[in-house]
């Protein structure tokens, strides 16, 4: 799931700060409190600028400009999840819920690492890096050059946490970026530029910078402190870090932070399915994985496949997706490359009989006069439902024919279809009639062989 979109606000009269979240019916916008009183503030969004202001300001105690700076915010947060070629989604507000572990179960142990040893790690594989999976938006050349010139200054870093694996292998829970430069700058693959105390290292490479024997020692013997996430920590512990520590200066989504806590062989596995013809087919390569979306929605395939094939009741899933995701990646991160590679096989076959029955209007609201209308995004509930019943029981079913004109029909019919799949996605009631209702209503009655 991209990540809810949401601000936070004291309420006049209260003194805690609360988090709202954005929530659109139909061309209105409303902000919805973490409370169960579900009471809501108008949002008006400009038609030009896009940008969202709250109809009332008086019901909170920030300033005004405050508020203001923080609906841009979320302005810009909204802009950039349309983009993604998906739906939005509409959550019912997460109650606060218990972690699950208490602080006697969290052990994280203080190393400190000279930049020697750290990039010794790296290279053996001892800290995972996998480049060509990480976060599409990285650090300027500017940004970078300021790190490496911090560390020329003797400045102190910013401490690093890791998370380790029982297999004593570690991932990078915070400080992927200064790991990253470092790394590149002493590979050659960074040239220095808008130094400021340094900057006859302006345009140099690192062998090109000739330091002296004794600043060279310096560089290399440069303390970064490390807390290290214990592996006998609960898994869930290191996810709920790292959104802790999520604060920069762009803060990653849920998907972004299940990718820098994914072994090798995951991010290859869902990086391998959402490059498929089949799935680039099946949503006219409208999903983008700027962000990873698409890859969310791999990784949603696999979690709910294994879900439906073990309980097709879906008894395992809890309501809570972002933390069945995260579990998801847990389990996945101790499993064969061999044995993931089924989940692939499963994602393209199920992609490509989906656009045999509905072509370009897979995994989309449709209604009777379709044709005539502009194409809706991407609908995450069906997408989700419809390929791992086509995984499942593929076998089953006979391609007969289109089914665009069939669903269309349901839709207009079955007013509950259209409610589960619209609000409150991710709740196990809907979730399950979803999967029931395509079934039932759709695949069995027009497919079976």
């Amino acid at each position: 799931m991209m990540d809810q979109l949401e601000v936070r606000f004291t309420l006049k009269g209260e003194q805690n700060e609360k988090t709202f979240f954005l929530r659109n019916e139909g061309d209105k916008f409303y902000l919805i409190g973490d409370s169960a009183d579900g009471k809501r503030y108008e949002v008006k969004k400009d038609e030009f600028t896009n940008i969202f202001e709250l109809k009332d300001k008086g019901n909170f105690a920030e300033p005004v400009e405050v508020i203001e700076e923080r609906m841009i915010g979320l302005s810009e947060n909204w802009i950039e999840a349309q983009s993604q070629g998906l739906e939005a989604d509409n959550e019912d507000v997460p109650q606060s819920r218990k972690p699950g572990y208490g602080p006697k179960d969290i052990i994280v142990n203080t190393d400190s690492y000279s930049i020697s040893d750290l990039m010794r790690m790296v290279e053996s594989e001892d800290i995972e890096i996998a480049p060509r999976f990480q976060r599409h938006f990285v650090w300027d050349k500017t940004r970078q050059s300021r790190l490496i010139e911090s560390i020329f200054l003797g400045l102190p870093l910013p401490a690093i946490y890791l998370s380790e694996y029982d297999d004593g292998r570690m991932t990078i829970v915070d400080g992927l970026q200064r790991i990253s430069t470092i790394r590149d700058f002493m590979d050659e693959k960074l040239r220095l530029c808008n130094m400021e105390y340094f900057d006859f290292c302006n345009g140099k490479t690192f062998s090109e910078l000739n330091l002296p024997e004794l600043q060279l020692r310096r560089f290399y013997r440069t303390q970064i402190t490390c807390f290290k996430i214990d592996y006998r920590s609960p898994n869930q512990l290191k996810y709920d870090l790292f959104r802790r520590l999520n604060t920069g200066g762009k803060a990653l989504n849920d998907q972004e932070i299940r990718n820098c806590l994914s072994r090798k062989d995951v991010q290859e596995t869902l990086y391998e399915m959402i490059s498929s013809q089949e799935f680039k087919s099946a949503t006219c390569n409208s999903i983008k994985d700027t962000r990873m979306a698409a890859q969310e929605s791999a990784l949603r395939f696999i979690c709910f496949y294994d879900f439906y094939t073990s309980a097709a009741n879906l008894s395992g899933y809890n309501g809570n997706m972002s933390r069945a995701l995260d579990s998801c990646v847990e389990r996945l991160n101790g499993v064969s490359k061999q044995e993931l590679n089924k989940y692939i096989a499963l994602f393209r076959d199920s992609m490509k009989f989906a656009y045999s029955l509905f072509g370009g209007y897979a995994f989309r609201k449709v209604y009777p006069d379709y044709r005539n209308t502009r194409k809706s995004s991407i609908n995450k509930s069906l997408m989700l439902a419809t390929t791992v019943l086509l995984a499942v029981y593929g076998d089953r079913y006979m391609p007969r024919k289109m089914l665009t004109d069939d669903f269309a029909d349901l839709l207009e019919r079955d007013k509950e279809l259209i409610n589960a799949i619209s609000w409150s996605t991710s709740s196990k009631r809907n979730i399950t009639y979803v999967f029931d209702c395509l079934k039932n209503n759709l695949f069995d009655k027009f497919l079976l062989k």
